[in-house]
This record gives C-alpha cells, sequence and structure tokens, in this order.
C-alpha cells in the first residue's frame, strides 16, 4: 500500500502520541476558565477531556501540572473533548 507524503505525515504523527492523564486548567480568551486533561499528548499537540465546549479554531492556554502553560489551537471539538495542535503566542 501506497500512502501520500500528508497521509505519511499523519500517520507518523499519531505513532508518536503518548497516552497521559495530566490534569490541566483551560484559559479561554475571554478569560474563562474550566478544569481538563490531556489524555494523549505528542510535540504537535494533545487530546483534552473538558467540561466545557470548545470551538474550531479556538486559541486557548493550557496550564498542565508538572509542565507549565502551553498555547494551542483547536482543531476539532465534541462531546467534552477536543484537539489540540500546539502554537506559538
Amino acid at each position: 500500500m501506497h500512502h501520500t507524503p500528508e497521509v505519511f505525515s499523519a500517520l507518523l504523527e499519531r505513532e508518536q502520541r503518548r497516552a497521559v492523564s495530566l490534569r490541566a486548567f483551560a484559559y479561554r480568551a475571554d478569560g474563562t476558565t474550566a478544569d481538563a486533561v490531556l489524555t494523549n499528548l505528542s510535540y504537535q499537540g494533545c487530546h483534552v477531556r473538558c467540561e466545557i465546549p470548545f470551538e474550531i479554531g479556538e486559541r486557548l492556554d493550557l496550564a498542565v501540572v508538572r509542565l507549565g502553560r502551553i498555547r494551542g489551537e483547536v482543531r476539532w471539538a465534541g462531546r467534552g473533548q477536543a484537539g489540540l495542535r500546539f502554537v506559538g503566542d
């Protein structure tokens, strides 16, 4: 089976994710905060479970216990979870 470079890259990125269970606080641009849990983590992004709904394209900060603050952009969201891609300031 042959994959395009984009598909291969996506498969490789998926393989590099690590299952975790890290408590965090989500800080939205409007100043609201919520408890969150990171359930997988890679160099490019993470999967987050959170009580508040996120909007696709929304940027937020995650304050992760023992790791510090990380900025991410919501790539997909639904049913109390979201996928974030890490971004710079």
